[in-house]
């Protein structure tokens, strides 16, 4: 259950963060998301080593997640673990699709279909 609340927890935080961003007439910036993802992943494999019962350093994961992750991944599963990362891509691209979708309907809404650079 705390997987899926840290999941939805991040995916609110990126999608507000980016609103702002855009109701400032600002492009996002994708270093939020990146250290998102690393704070996610290395939460995850730090139930997920306990659990286990299998010693893996989180702190790596935060910092290198896009590569300690997978690591870890295919240390504690095996072969079996690239289910695991396949499921975590998509869902990773449904819900950038998803938070595309709502800051665009979010910005849409503030500025009332007006895409000049002054909201009147």
């Amino acid at each position: 259950m705390l997987p899926t609340i840290l999941v939805l927890l991040t995916f609110s935080v990126s999608t507000a963060i980016n609103v702002l961003y855009w109701y400032h007439d600002q492009q996002p910036s994708y270093y939020i998301n990146t250290i998102l993802f690393g704070v996610l992943a290395a939460t995850w494999v730090k139930m997920d080593s306990l659990k286990k019962k299998f010693f893996f350093p989180s702190d790596l994961v935060l910092i290198f997640a896009f590569i300690y992750f997978p690591v870890y991944v295919f240390q504690t599963r095996g072969w079996k673990g690239s289910h695991v990362i396949l499921i975590f891509i998509g869902l990773s691209t449904c819900f950038s699709t998803l938070e595309y979708g709502i800051e665009s309907v979010i910005y849409d809404t503030i500025s009332n279909g007006n895409t000049s650079d002054t909201l009147e």
